[in-house]
């Protein structure tokens, strides 16, 4: 013993394989040489196990057992394997289970129905861009609502004007919005200028938050019917026995690892947090910036990678390498399944292609066109 450095506290515990008289065990605490000073640290008895609490413990001081055991002690004792034989079986089933239940759930409700891009020269149906906004990453955003604005100027029904001020522009109603608008449409523009025939961008009514919360409740219910849905209903339930399944299998290593504790629940934070990064990160990969979804891919990976070695290496000396590599593999199948759980309906997967054939066709044919208007 010949650190230097004192440590304030440390509890060590100490399992035999079968009971012994723990009255003739001598225990000796401090530098070599000492026979006494055992005062030094708390010991407390539970079965086969002696637990040892000491604090302020000097530099240079051990802690010896010493005990004469009877003859053949040693002769039918086991490994820590041996003797949790049917844990790691247990272990290593259940990596196995939620291993296949994933990926049966990713084959039958995960997988999207093949997208077609076709060439598109006109926002298809005639679509609204709020609409394709939700269509095309099944959320309706800030960025989304915003673009109504150019919509409903597109239509003549607003003009929008310079007020020779950063980020500020003045709207001047010019006709009201006809019924056979989307009923989503018709509540966002009216609730823009209530009684007032213009308005600035940087005065907008106060009330026009509820009104983008009740025309986003407006276009969700616009495409909840069984003709219209997004997403299919049966992925997110899979996405949820996903997280479900990655908490379970993070635990598992308490089954076997005397280690394992606080950092399995500090891992399964972590994973999920990363979880929940590449989810968004796949899920909104058409409608984020190449850079943003691989950043957000790389971050959400770390935290996944960091939460399961956290949870693997309290592992390490308890299994052989095969089982540790078998857990691996659970973790990322369950991980990977996860991600790739959201799948679109066949209607709404179609609906997706012509979308992005659209946006294609702006992008290659007509961006340098529109960035010489906006300059």
């Amino acid at each position: 013993v010949n650190w230097e450095t004192s440590i304030g506290s440390s509890v060590l515990a100490l399992t035999m394989p079968d009971p012994i008289n723990w009255d003739e065990v001598a225990v000796y605490a401090g530098s070599y040489g000492v026979t006494g000073g055992q005062d030094r640290f708390q010991a407390a008895l539970d079965g086969n196990t002696i637990v040892f609490t000491g604090s302020d413990i000097p530099s240079r001081c051990g802690l010896t057992i010493s005990s004469d055991l009877p003859e053949n002690y040693w002769s039918e004792s086991k490994t820590y394997l041996e003797a949790h034989h049917n844990r790691l079986i247990a272990f290593l089933a259940a990596t196995g289970i939620l291993s296949a239940l994933m990926l049966l759930l990713w084959f039958l409700f995960g997988r999207d129905p093949h997208m077609v891009k076709p060439v598109e020269f006109n926002p298809p149906d005639g679509m609204t861009p709020l609409e394709i906004g939700y269509v095309i990453d099944g959320m309706a955003d800030d960025t989304d609502f915003m673009s109504m604005i150019l919509y409903f100027a597109s239509k003549g029904y607003l003009e929008i004007r310079d007020t020779k001020k950063k980020n500020d522009f003045e709207l001047a109603k010019l006709k009201p919005i006809p019924p056979t608008e989307p009923n989503f449409a018709v509540t966002l523009f009216n609730g823009l200028f209530g009684h007032a025939d213009t308005v600035k961008t940087s005065k907008l009514p106060a009330k026009y938050g509820p009104t983008v919360d009740s025309a986003r409740k407006q276009l969700m219910n616009h495409y909840s019917g069984a003709d219209k849905k997004i997403l299919r209903s049966s992925a997110a339930i899979g996405t949820v026995v996903g997280f479900i399944s990655m908490a379970v299998i993070l635990c598992l290593p308490m089954l076997l690892s005397s280690h394992a504790g606080p950092w399995v629940f500090l891992g399964i934070a972590l994973a999920f947090l990363g979880l929940m990064l590449l989810r968004r990160a796949y899920d909104y990969r058409h409608s984020h910036a190449v850079s943003r979804t691989v950043i957000s891919s790389i971050i959400g990976g770390f935290l996944v990678a960091s939460g399961a070695l956290m949870n693997v290496s309290t592992l390490l000396g308890f299994i052989p390498l095969w089982a540790l590599l078998v857990y691996i593999a659970g973790i990322v199948i369950v991980t990977v399944c996860t991600v790739f759980m959201t799948s679109y309906t066949t209607k709404s997967a179609s609906l997706q292609g012509r979308i992005l054939g659209f946006r294609n066709f702006i992008r290659a044919a007509e961006y340098n066109q529109l960035k010489l208007l906006s300059d």
